[in-house]
């Protein structure tokens, strides 16, 4: 089985850049509230779960000097020969508008047990930056120049797809996974739908284009061996996440986006 890239990435993935920088391009990106339905899609050996149940809930929200996300997840998986597992992950993060700082607070459970607390904060420019773990231990990673936060990095996902153009690689840090949260991500975007066969019936999603994004996840620096793991989603372009598809390679879990609801934005003045 791959490496645990986490399921937080792929939802702060569905966060966007919801930032004012990118409204000029994109029009208003909506905050919200979006719930998935996890099942298992596909098993690939005899060591594979043979079933999943559960759910994940995602939240952005527009809080005046950047977004805010937060992320929650409960899991029962079932192995044939180990019994079952429950596996869980709370995270919260903050950006700013400017995508030059950001915080975050990363939690993992495994049968009800706390596994992992991590917290850190990140700061950087054009020169690079760096990232300081406060919990579990202190200590400071460097974020080598053109590193992306995972806003930045998903504004830059959507730029391109509305430019036309298919591949994009980026180093990103945003907490959590390996490598403390430091990671490669590899996205190809495929085809374009301009508002129809929409996930859900939801004004959010009506009318709204969309792109089909593969991405692959690796260890900082390499592409070149077996990514920790994969995704595949449809991207809206007002910054919500469709129905996803997560590859652990044993087994692919599926998360169907089952409610999804407006969130009002403050008063910033």
């Amino acid at each position: 089985m791959r490496r645990h890239r986490s399921f937080v990435y792929c939802l702060i993935l569905v966060a966007l850049a919801a930032l004012p920088v990118a409204a000029h391009a994109a029009g208003a990106i909506a905050p919200h509230r979006a719930v998935y339905d996890l099942s298992l899609a596909k098993a690939r050996s005899s060591r594979a779960a043979s079933s999943v149940d559960g759910t994940m809930t995602f939240s952005w929200k527009d809080v005046c000097d950047g977004w805010s996300i937060t992320y929650d997840s409960r899991m029962e998986l079932v192995f044939p020969e180990r019994g079952s597992r429950s596996v869980g992950w709370r995270y919260t993060a903050w950006e700013s508008n400017d995508s030059t700082r950001m915080r975050f607070f990363l939690q993992r459970f495994m049968n009800g047990q706390k596994t992992l607390e991590r917290r850190g904060r990140a700061r950087k420019g054009p020169d690079g930056g760096e990232a300081v773990i406060t919990r579990p231990e202190k200590r400071t990673l460097a974020l080598e120049t053109g590193t992306m936060f995972p806003g930045e990095h998903s504004r830059a996902l959507l730029d391109a797809a509305r430019k036309g153009e298919r591949f994009l690689y980026a180093q990103v840090f945003d907490g959590t996974g390996e490598n403390d949260g430091l990671f490669a991500a590899n996205a190809v975007i495929l085809d374009e739908k301009a508002g129809a066969g929409h996930d859900l019936d939801s004004p959010l999603l009506d009318g709204t284009p969309s792109w089909r994004m593969n991405l692959a996840f690796y260890a900082p620096g390499d592409t070149d061996g077996t990514p920790q793991s994969e995704q595949s989603v449809r991207y809206y372009a007002n910054g919500i996440a469709g129905t996803l598809t997560l590859d652990y390679g044993d087994f692919v879990v599926r998360a169907k986006l089952d409610k999804l609801t407006a969130l009002d934005r403050p008063d910033c003045e």
